[in-house]
């Protein structure tokens, strides 16, 4: 056997364990056990987010949201949190339910949101890196990123996005930030004391369920608005989502360039920590 053929299937060995780790670690979400540790390092997903990342770097976009290519990534880590998983299920469950009740299966926002072409492409990449993950489209689960400090990624694998760590007072309301471009994701990991040569993100499974697509700022909201259903009721929007291109403030005409969606706490669950440093 040559170097070359042994090399190939030393590879094909280990992505066939790494893919056996990363299905026995999902057994849980459906057994419901706690396991030793709630985080997992997971090196051979590190080349696979090092192509997410740069997957998700929306065309045309310069200036700083150019440092993403400018970034390595250097250790993964899934999280294994049950008691963070059950809070976040319930309120899957509870938005499936209503769904199925209002035959809310295809709307006007259900086709803007997965307008968005990297949505769809994250949970492809993540594919192609050797994760496989099933999603509950009939409530618009989706994968999305989220930009923190190292302090808040240790944070939310321990106790979720609750409310402490949620934003409070956002350009878009009160709630959990989350985005489909690396760059904007990035952004929020320039935090004090390692921002100069490290960062982290978070892969984050997410709950837009019926959202709310904004044409301005929600400043000081603590809740998305109401919508009315067919038979006369209202209810609360799920989420909050903010398109590219919207003129959030008039008076400075300044317009939305990235997409951001805002949820609940219990409306996101970390899926994976990713650190990376700063070339």
């Amino acid at each position: 056997m040559s170097s070359t053929e042994r090399l190939k299937r030393q590879q094909m060995e280990s992505d066939a364990l790494i893919g056996q780790l990363l299905r026995s670690r999902e057994v849980w979400k459906n057994e419901l056990q706690k396991l030793d540790e709630v985080k997992c390092s997971l090196p051979n997903l590190v080349a696979g987010m090092q192509a997410l990342l740069a997957g998700l770097l929306p065309t045309g976009h310069t200036g700083k949201c150019q440092e993403t290519l400018k970034v390595k990534v250097v250790e993964v880590y899934s999280v294994c949190n049950v008691d963070v998983w059950q809070k976040y299920k319930t309120r899957r469950d509870s938005i499936k339910r209503r769904f199925c009740s209002q035959s809310v299966i295809k709307s006007p926002e259900d086709s803007r949101l997965r307008a968005n072409p990297r949505l769809h492409s994250l949970e492809a990449l993540l594919q192609q890196a050797g994760s496989s993950h099933i999603f509950q489209e009939s409530c618009n689960e989706v994968l999305l990123l989220h930009g923190t400090s190292a302090e808040s990624a240790q944070a939310i694998a321990l106790h979720g996005f609750h409310g402490r760590l949620a934003k409070q007072s956002g350009l878009y309301g009160k709630g959990v930030y989350l985005t489909t471009d690396a760059c904007k994701a990035l952004s929020y990991s320039n935090r004090p004391p390692e921002c100069a040569t490290a960062g982290w993100f978070v892969v984050t499974r997410a709950l837009p369920g019926y959202p709310h697509f904004t044409d301005t700022h929600r400043q000081g909201q603590k809740r998305p608005p109401f919508r009315t259903l067919p038979n006369g009721q209202q209810e609360l929007y799920d989420s909050i989502v903010a398109a590219p291109g919207i003129i959030y403030s008039k008076a400075a005409v300044a317009r939305q360039v990235h997409w951001e969606y805002v949820v609940s706490d219990w409306q996101a669950y970390p899926e994976y920590l990713v650190k990376f440093q700063r070339l």
